[in-house]
């Protein structure tokens, strides 16, 4: 299986996947139902607070339906502790060569965190066909997106990184792009605050884009 198919297999015809960030565990399984209740079944929580491996293994346990990402890796070790908490995909705000090679031996797919046409390359060169773009707004969003897939267009993305409501539909035009993530559906202040009807609210209102990625 390449690693374009097992990532898009994960992600199938969900275009935005919700970014967690909690001290909380249990806070977190309650802001992945909400969301998943929402149709929004692949999740990724990132490695940012000291809990964040023990919300992945309480997700997993509690929500088998949920596709869990981790994100926010950044070594080989913490992409082994990830698998061994149960993600089902691990995902890199950028990538080293040592992070490329223990890609090799995951049992999980890995989406590489690139940013400049030199990271893509080498995510290319590596057998990759699906990458993270990240910072995307700052970076120069949606226009940088159109001109790195006038250079890779066998490419496809997955840009975060400042992206709100009001802009993911334009991110979701370009072509290439196969979804975004951010936390703009589940923000950390309802997470920390409990506010679920807000996270179901604004997961309901993107189920508009969900379908076929360009």
């Amino acid at each position: 299986m390449t690693q374009v198919r097992s990532v898009g297999a994960l992600i199938g015809s969900q275009r935005v996947i919700p970014l967690i960030q909690t001290t909380n565990p249990e806070s977190a399984l309650q802001a992945c139902r909400a969301l998943a209740d929402s149709g929004l079944r692949v999740i990724e929580i990132v490695l940012r607070t000291s809990v964040a491996l023990d919300a992945v293994r309480l997700v997993r346990q509690a929500l088998p339906h949920v596709v869990v990402a981790v994100g926010t890796v950044k070594t080989p070790s913490q992409m082994a502790e990830a698998v061994t908490a149960g993600a089902h995909l691990i995902v890199s705000p950028g990538t080293t060569v040592a992070m490329y090679d223990a890609a090799r031996d995951l049992d999980v797919p890995f989406l590489p965190g690139t940013s400049t046409p030199s990271d893509v390359l080498l995510s290319e060169s590596r057998g990759f066909e699906i990458v993270k773009v990240f910072p995307i707004a700052q970076l120069g969003g949606a226009a940088y997106l159109v001109a790195l897939a006038s250079v890779f267009p066998a490419m496809r993305f997955v840009p975060t990184g400042g992206i709100t409501s009001d802009d993911v539909a334009t991110y979701l035009a370009v072509a290439g792009v196969a979804a975004v993530g951010g936390s703009f559906p589940c923000p950390r202040s309802s997470v920390d605050s409990g506010d679920w009807t807000g996270i179901r609210r604004r997961a309901d209102a993107l189920a508009g884009l969900h379908g076929k990625a360009t």
